[in-house]
């Protein structure tokens, strides 16, 4: 059962339930106006950052469905894990969320590092998916280059954090916003990347170091048979639309949608027309339509 609950930007209520080891926060609401007949919708954000990254949406779809995010673990306000993870343990973590809030079946809407723990957990419990939204997901099979990438970041916030930096995640920060957001969003809304930088800093560096660990080992994307709605973002380096045919060749049905000039965080550059995306596509999502692609 829920343990607190405070409130957070746009009067959205924050909750926190023990899953194992740890309390999980996260946010349920719209259940009591929920269309009849609509399946709950469980929001999974991308890597160091929060739940509040979907806020938007969350406060416009639950005006007819319910709607679900959650704090990945050690990030947010989520506790840490005790011991070093993998991508496994995501999923377990999902699926033992989901189970306690009572929800046998539900439409997942990820971002980022979220797609790929949407889609394994798809994988390994398919009859607790419904449908999938992956945003911004890098492609499959995740490039050399990132892979080292997340390995050479993870092997630095160690040795720096051995060495008494304390502030190791934040020598990091300037090649996270370029890969996140074009130069003139910067400029133009430096207190969202403020507040966005906020949540990165958050993350303990030990759970920073290992969930890059856990990223860097994850598995190729699995095939799926449920429906999938795949959104990218024509500026994001990180998961650029002209590499996504090795993700949907394992998506037996998708759709794909590309949104024009913005990057990576989409729901802050864009964060009503990607809602307005979610909603064209949630009849195909609940396996009523059929994919464009």
């Amino acid at each position: 059962m829920p343990t607190t609950e405070r409130v957070i930007q746009n009067h959205l209520q924050k909750k926190t339930i023990r899953l194992g080891e740890r309390q999980c926060a996260y946010i349920d609401m719209g259940q009591q106006q929920a269309d009849r007949g609509s399946v709950p919708l469980i929001f999974i954000h991308g890597w160091c950052q929060s739940l509040e990254y979907w806020s938007d949406q969350l406060l416009a779809l639950s005006k007819n469905h319910r709607v679900i995010a959650y704090d990945l673990r050690g990030m947010g306000d989520t506790e840490g894990a005790l011991r070093r993870y993998s991508m496994s343990d995501w999923v377990q973590d999902l699926y033992e969320f989901q189970t306690a809030l009572g929800v046998e079946s539900a439409i997942l809407i990820a971002h980022s590092l979220g797609g790929f723990i949407a889609t394994q957990y798809a994988a390994t419990h398919p009859q607790m998916v419904r449908g999938l939204c992956v945003s911004a997901t890098p492609s499959d099979p995740m490039s050399r280059t990132d892979i080292l990438t997340y390995r050479l970041m993870a092997g630095a916030v160690s040795v720096l954090r051995h060495l008494g930096v304390q502030n190791a995640p934040a020598l990091f920060w300037q090649p996270i916003e370029r890969r996140w957001w074009p130069k003139e969003f910067v400029q133009r809304k430096p207190g969202v990347v403020a507040q966005t930088k906020a949540k990165f800093l958050q993350v303990h560096p030990t759970q920073m170091m290992w969930s890059l660990e856990a990223m860097s080992r994850q598995q190729d994307l699995p095939v799926l048979q449920h429906p999938v709605l795949a959104v990218y973002a024509e500026l994001d380096p990180a998961a650029p639309p002209s590499k996504a045919g090795g993700m949907l060749d394992k998506f037996n049905n998708h759709r794909k949608v590309v949104m024009d000039n913005i990057g990576h965080m989409l729901c802050h550059e864009a964060s009503q027309s990607f809602t307005c995306i979610l909603q064209d596509n949630l009849g195909f999502l609940m396996g009523q339509g059929r994919p464009n692609s």
